[in-house]
């Protein structure tokens, strides 16, 4: 919950810019662990979020991605993951 408030200037500035409430900006989270960040963030006032059980690099793959405002998330950091997720949020612009 600590890393979830440390985030709200950053996304209460986004909210801010793009006209949106906390309920209405869009998050998506595309690396699901076991489900709890949901609930964080709608504590928070952030209840458009997406994170259901997926496997991520097969959504994209699949060009199935949700509408959203913006990525919140904490990766794996084994493997490829850093740099998988990189080149996503570089495709993103």
């Amino acid at each position: 919950m600590e890393a979830y408030q440390d985030l709200l200037p950053v996304l209460d500035a986004i909210t801010a810019k793009l006209h949106k409430t906390r309920g209405t900006l869009r998050i998506y989270d595309p690396y699901f662990c076991a489900g709890g960040m949901v609930a964080r963030l709608a504590s928070l006032g952030f209840t458009s979020v997406h994170n259901p059980c997926e496997d991520f690099y097969r959504v994209v793959k699949e060009n199935r991605l949700p509408d959203f405002d913006v990525l919140v998330t904490n990766p794996p950091y084994s493997s490829d993951h850093p740099a998988r997720l990189i080149e996503f949020v570089k495709q993103c612009g």
